[in-house]
């Protein structure tokens, strides 16, 4: 199984963690997006866009 994680901060190194530990057999894609943050100010268009981004690099990730 994949999973994709992805953050703007520091909490996806925990949340990576806490879904190892749970998951152990994943295939964990983790995405660090430090340059959208804050995602606070941005459109449900932009955070869509960024988040479809992300799962389709996920999908053709091959470790």
């Amino acid at each position: 199984m994949k999973i994709a994680l992805m953050d703007s901060g520091i909490g996806l190194l925990a949340a990576a963690a806490a879904v190892r530990r749970l998951r152990p057999d994943a295939d964990l894609v983790v995405s660090s997006d430090p340059g959208s943050m804050p995602w606070g100010p941005r459109t449900p268009e932009d955070v869509t866009a960024r988040a479809l981004a992300v799962a389709r690099a996920a999908a053709a990730h091959r470790p």
